[in-house]
C-alpha cells in the first residue's frame, strides 16, 4: 500500500503530536553509567520520601523541601477535586471495559505511560494508531543538579526512551532531551546520538530557558544547536509548561498566566530574532498550546514589519505612549523604527510561520479554525495522553464534533490528524493505514 492508497481510505490515521511517557516514581539506574549510580541511588531514595500514597508526587513536601511552602499541584489546584472524582470514575469504567483492569490510574497516568506495549492498547481503544513520546521524569529531576549529573540524566532518559520506543518503532516517535548545564558541545552530541538510535520525535526544549541562566532563543549562542538540527532533520518541540517552575508565594495563579506568555515569546524570538533566516530548514513545533492566540501575535509581527505603525500603537497603547509633538520628526522616527525592523527580515513573519513553524491543536472549535489562517498543513492534532486534562479516552468523540461544527473538510481532517505528525516526524503512513482501518474514525 502506498500513501495514495492509505489517504484514499475510508478510515483515517490518527496520530497524537501530544503523548507522554515516564513517571516521576520510575528507576532508571541500569540507563546510567556506573560511576553515576550512587549519586541517583542516593537521590532516588530521597525522592521517594516525597510519594503520596498514589504513587504521585506530594507537591507541598516538594516545594518544602526547596525552601518555599506554596504548593502548587497543576491538576489538584486548577481542577476542582469534583471534576477530578467524576473524570477518575469515567477513565476507571473506560479501562475496566476494554482492559479488565484500571491500569495504574492517577491524575495523570494509566500505566501505558510506562509500559509500550499497554500505551499502544489504551491509544488504539481512543481510535489512534500512535504518537509521539515526550518524556517527562528525569532520574536527577528533583534538586538542583551538577553539570555531571544534567547530561548523565539526560543520557538516561534517552537510552529508556530509544528502549520505549523500539517495542512499536512504527508506532512511537520518541523525543529526547538534552544537558545544556553541561555546555553546548555535549547537547550537540547528544542530539546526535538521538538521531542516530533512532529518536525521530524531535528535541524538547524548555519554554523558559533564563530560569536556567541561559540566553533567550534569539541569541546566537543557540545557533550551533539549531543548526545540528536542521541538518539532522531534529524536530525542535517547545510544549507548555516545559520548563523549571520558580515555586514563589502565588506560584498556582502567575504559572497558569505565564505559561501563554512563555509560549508565544520564543515564537516572536525565533521570528524577530531572524533565526530561521539565518537557519532556513529548522523546524519549530509548539505542543498543547492551542493555535488561535497565535494569529493575533502573527499579525502584530507583520504590521511591524509592513509599517503599519497605528495597529503597532493601537496594540501597544495600553502600556505605554510616546509623548511626542506630532509633527514632522516623529512621523520619520516611527517610520524609521519600522523600516528597521522590516529590513532585519528576509520574509514577512507570516510566511516564516507557513515554513518554519507548526502547532498542536485538541479538539476546541477555534484551535481548528486556525486552519483557515495558517492553513491545515501547519496543525496537527494531539490528545495529550495520559494526562487529565486530555481528551482520551474520548477524543475522536470530541474531535467528531468539532469537525462537523466549523464543517472542516475530510482533507483537512486527514492532514491535521496524521498525515501532518508522519511528514513531521517520519512515520509511515502505509503501515500505520491498517490499524486505522481497524480502529480509526471515518467521520463520514
Amino acid at each position: 500500500m502506498d500513501q495514495r492508497t492509505a489517504a484514499a481510505s475510508d478510515r483515517l490515521v490518527c496520530i497524537t503530536s501530544d503523548a507522554h511517557i515516564g513517571t516521576f516514581a520510575m528507576d532508571f539506574e541500569k540507563y546510567l553509567d556506573p560511576d553515576m549510580r550512587p549519586a541517583y541511588r542516593e537521590r532516588y531514595d530521597a525522592m521517594k520520601n516525597f510519594l503520596g500514597a498514589n504513587g504521585e508526587p506530594d507537591v507541598a513536601k516538594l516545594l518544602a523541601a526547596m525552601g518555599d511552602n506554596d504548593s502548587f499541584n497543576i491538576i489538584g489546584e486548577i481542577l476542582r477535586p469534583d471534576i477530578i472524582e467524576r473524570q477518575q470514575a469515567d477513565r476507571r469504567r473506560f479501562l475496566m471495559k476494554h482492559f479488565g483492569d484500571e491500569g495504574a490510574l492517577t491524575t495523570l497516568s494509566t500505566g501505558g505511560e510506562g509500559d509500550p506495549k499497554r500505551q499502544v492498547r489504551e491509544l488504539e481503544a481512543d481510535g489512534t494508531v500512535g504518537g509521539i513520546c515526550l518524556p517527562q521524569a528525569s532520574p536527577f529531576g528533583f534538586g538542583k543538579m551538577t553539570p555531571a549529573e544534567a547530561k548523565a540524566g539526560a543520557d538516561a532518559v534517552n537510552r529508556w526512551v530509544a528502549d520505549f520506543v523500539s517495542v512499536a518503532p512504527d508506532r512511537h516517535a520518541g523525543a529526547f532531551t538534552i544537558s545544556l548545564e553541561a555546555g553546548m558541545d555535549v547537547a550537540i552530541e547528544q542530539v546526535k546520538w538521538c538521531r542516530k538510535n533512532g529518536l525521530r520525535g524531535g528535541l524538547l526544549l524548555d519554554t523558559n530557558p533564563e530560569v536556567k541562566g541561559l540566553p533567550l532563543y534569539n541569541a546566537r549562542y543557540w545557533d550551533p544547536l539549531w543548526e545540528v538540527c536542521a541538518d539532522h532533520d531534529v524536530v525542535v518541540n517547545l510544549h507548555a509548561g516545559a520548563g523549571p517552575r520558580i515555586p514563589q508565594r502565588g506560584a498556582q495563579v502567575l504559572w497558569t498566566i505565564d505559561n501563554r506568555w512563555f509560549m508565544s515569546r520564543p515564537l516572536r524570538y525565533f521570528i524577530m530574532g531572524g533565526v530561521f533566516d539565518r537557519c532556513p530548514k529548522l523546524k519549530v513545533m509548539f505542543i498543547e498550546c492551542n493555535a488561535s492566540w497565535a494569529i493575533e501575535e502573527v499579525r502584530l509581527l507583520d504590521a511591524v514589519c509592513s509599517g503599519d505603525w497605528e495597529r503597532v500603537e493601537s496594540a501597544n497603547r495600553q502600556f505605554f505612549h510616546m509623548k511626542i509633538n506630532h509633527d514632522d520628526s516623529d512621523v520619520d522616527w516611527k517610520v524609521h523604527m519600522l523600516r528597521t525592523a522590516k529590513a532585519t527580515l528576509k520574509k514577512a513573519p507570516s510566511e516564516y510561520c507557513r515554513s518554519n513553524v507548526w502547532f498542536s491543536i485538541t479538539a476546541s472549535p477555534e484551535e481548528w479554525d486556525a486552519r483557515k489562517y495558517f492553513g491545515a498543513d501547519r496543525l496537527l492534532w494531539g490528545s495529550d495522553y495520559p494526562h487529565n486534562e486530555s481528551t482520551w479516552p474520548h477524543s475522536m468523540e470530541q474531535v467528531k464534533k468539532t469537525i462537523d461544527k466549523c464543517n472542516v473538510s475530510k482533507e483537512d481532517a486527514r492532514q491535521i490528524l496524521g498525515a501532518n505528525a508522519a511528514k513531521l516526524w517520519e512515520f509511515d503512513l502505509a503501515k500505520l493505514q491498517p490499524i486505522a482501518d481497524r480502529v480509526g474514525p471515518s467521520f463520514n
